[in-house]
């Protein structure tokens, strides 16, 4: 049975609607690339119009369209071939807003996801057969391109222009699609359209002798594109790691900062062709001022700009105002939040119906921890979305970051994190300490029991604004625990975001200052890899998370293989 048979399986069999846990003991990305929670982070936190209509091209099995569905009046969502349609259709039978259709071009059979782009490649006459099965009467608010333009080696400005004339008066095209210098790619790893390393850097359009179609842009040659086309309103968001399963999404008003490895994962399908690790590469990339360059894809927002509806709105009243977004799409629906940055106000709000619970939860830790003294960032609760201002102000991280030879100010910060987090809460009974209900070593020095620990009073969830630590974003918490725990995530993390710090201030003198012995350090750790483990769906993601190492050996090797 082929993987596109056995994904339908999958959607047929399911009646949760999620399909994460269904899929988790297969090694192939394409399962998860049609089936995963995790795609929907592309579009999940871009805010459509209530009650619009839209039209997604190139629907694969429907990855997208049931978030399309939920936040849109209308769907039209067109696959690659009827297979696919049918598949769909199954995946959302109870969406009366959903319409499901299949590329068809006349005297052409469309069986394989490539066939539709090679024909129309070939014959660009047949994008106008394509564009020919709309009425001419259809406008859409939205017309949604993911990974389609990449995929023709000719006829871009011919399709996009048939396109642009289905779009509504204030439409908006959204278009996601691979950068062909992307960072990853000019590390070595396979081209998503030719499967092919490098091809993209020296031009990669249409058959180059490998058997391959296709032509992923770069970031001049995209907007020129659109331009040319008429889509001259438009903003270019660089989701991260890729458009496929973005984690953060930035924009040329929000570029990376260089401590990027703190919150975004980079996976590889296939490690096998690295010559390097592209983690290791962005400090440079961002003090050099190339990221936009290197993204490793595009999502470009764009509309029809002044050759027909006059020039579009700067102000960012048409085009999103959202700068910056963060997203935990893979910890599902419960507790699946997104922040975004728009102007000078930052917003955290959850990214599915059940994740009211878990706003909550934040915006009550963050007033528990104001209400005991301790300075914090100030947060607005309208319904289930938290809003508060924007700082400039450094994360303490990065203040420790450019303090990491000063062994006196770092011990001090550490000294007032531990202080503060003592502050948090009151005591309770070493009785009540509820570890001891799942560790055999019950005789440790556990420290004082706090009512409530606050997990995330560590520095990547607190500003240092003129020599003051205020906390922000607590979202975690734990009820008659070990205040300790809390500190040994601050001094865990630390050192793992700034090891250079062990140079002047030995992570094993702050263990031994705040008493961790190796048994409660070591209990700590094995806490943390459950917490971490149940709340990123370590089991339901696995096909992301055991893709996140490199082989340095085997790159060393491939950069030698050049010089023969």
């Amino acid at each position: 049975m082929g993987i596109g048979a056995n994904i339908r399986n999958y959607i047929n069999n399911n009646t949760s609607g999620i399909l994460d846990a269904d899929i988790k003991e297969e090694k192939e990305l394409v399962y998860f690339y049609h089936l995963s929670e995790m795609r929907k982070s592309l579009y999940n936190w871009y805010e459509f119009k209530e009650g619009s209509k839209l039209l997604e091209i190139g629907a694969g099995f429907g990855a997208l369209t049931g978030l399309f569905c939920e936040r849109c009046g209308h769907v039209t969502a067109i696959a690659e071939n009827e297979f696919r349609a049918e598949a769909i259709r199954e995946r959302y039978k109870d969406r009366d807003n959903l319409e499901v259709m299949s590329f068809s071009l006349p005297g052409v059979t469309i069986n394989s996801d490539k066939d539709f782009y090679r024909a129309v490649s070939e014959d660009e006459s047949r994008i106008d057969d394509f564009l020919g099965s709309f009425d001419d009467n259809d406008r859409y608010d939205y017309i949604i391109l993911t990974g389609v333009l990449e995929q023709l080696s000719s006829g871009h400005g011919r399709f996009l222009e048939g396109l642009v004339r289905l779009l509504a008066a204030k439409g908006k095209m959204l278009i996601a699609t691979e950068n062909r210098y992307g960072l990853k790619y000019l590390c070595g790893e396979k081209e998503d359209v030719s499967g092919v390393p490098f091809l993209g850097v020296q031009g990669g359009s249409g058959d180059v002798g490998v058997g391959v179609q296709g032509h992923p842009f770069s970031r001049s040659e995209l907007l020129e594109l659109l331009d040319r086309v008429g889509l001259t309103g438009h903003k270019l968001f660089y989701p991260l790691p890729d458009y496929r399963f973005p984690l953060q999404v930035y924009t040329d008003d929000y570029l990376p900062q260089k401590n990027i490895g703190e919150r975004v994962l980079f996976y590889h399908d296939d490690n096998r062709s690295l010559i390097a690790d592209e983690k290791k590469l962005y400090s440079d990339i961002i003090d050099n001022g190339v990221f936009p360059f290197v993204a490793n894809s595009f999502l470009a927002e764009c509309m029809k700009g002044d050759r027909e509806f006059g020039s579009v709105d700067s102000s960012g009243d048409v085009l999103s105002p959202i700068s910056f977004v963060a997203l935990t799409t893979d910890r599902g629906p419960e507790a699946a939040l997104t922040t975004v940055i728009k102007g000078d106000m930052v917003e955290k709000r959850p990214l599915y119906s059940e994740g009211g619970k878990s706003i909550q939860e934040v915006y009550r830790n963050v007033c528990e921890m104001k209400d005991r003294g301790l300075p914090v960032i100030e947060h607005e609760l309208k319904g289930d979305v938290i809003s508060m201002p924007y700082i400039t102000a450094p994360a303490l991280m990065d203040y420790m970051r450019t303090i990491s030879d000063d062994r006196d100010k770092i011990a001090g910060i550490f000294e007032q994190l531990w202080t503060m987090i003592l502050q948090s809460s009151d005591e309770v009974p070493e009785s009540q300490n509820k570890i001891l209900e799942y560790v055999e070593n019950k005789g440790l020095n556990w420290g004082p029991i706090l009512k409530k620990v606050y997990m995330e009073m560590m520095p990547m969830n607190c500003f240092y604004i003129d020599g003051k630590i205020y906390f922000f974003d607590q979202e975690f918490s734990r009820e008659n625990f070990p205040a300790k725990y809390a500190m040994f995530r601050t001094i865990l993390y630390t050192y793992i975001n700034i090891p250079e710090i062990e140079n002047v201030l030995p992570i094993a003198e702050v263990k031994n200052k705040y008493g961790f012995e190796e048994a409660l350090w070591q209990i700590f750790m094995a806490e943390e890899n459950r917490f971490v483990s149940f709340i990123r769906r370590l089991s339901d993601n696995r096909f992301f998370y055991d893709r996140l190492g490199v082989d340095e050996a085997r790159m060393l090797d491939n950069a030698k293989r050049l010089l023969i």
